[in-house]
């Protein structure tokens, strides 16, 4: 007489297909968790470079706004000049110090100082400091 076989070794591949399921499933939530945090740091790197490439452009018209009242006012000492949001079309702020002061020689050279603060929501984000020499003649 032959004997019918136990019904184990079928529950043991459900439980194996279960387990290799739940694996699966595992590594695919590791990876899409390594995807969305590699975004959030690209994302935080490209912020970075547009805020930087702001600031700067931020101080080049600063230098060029001081040179340009140098010209036509010889007496110029210089300003505090406020970006507001509206002005930078975000929540973004600046304010930019500009110091105008003679240089030693020649007499025509001024000496530019800029202090930049830029903020964004009211929190400091950069900063940014430079001196240029120009010639008011």
């Amino acid at each position: 007489m032959r004997t019918i076989p136990a019904k184990q070794p079928r529950s043991r591949r459900a439980g194996y297909a279960l387990i290799l399921s739940m694996l699966s499933l595992a590594l695919f939530g590791m990876a899409a968790a390594m995807l969305v945090k590699s975004l959030d740091w690209q994302r935080s790197i490209v912020r970075a470079d547009a805020i930087r490439l702001q600031v700067d452009w931020l101080a080049q018209s600063a230098l060029q706004r001081a040179a340009a009242k140098l010209s036509g006012q010889p007496d110029y000492a210089g300003e505090t000049w406020s970006l507001t949001a509206d002005d930078l079309g975000g929540n973004s702020t600046a304010k930019i110090v500009i110091t105008a002061t003679k240089a030693t020689e020649p007499t025509s050279r001024r000496q530019l100082q800029i202090h930049l603060e830029y903020q964004e929501a009211g929190e400091l984000v950069a900063q940014l400091s430079r001196t240029a020499t120009v010639d008011t003649n």
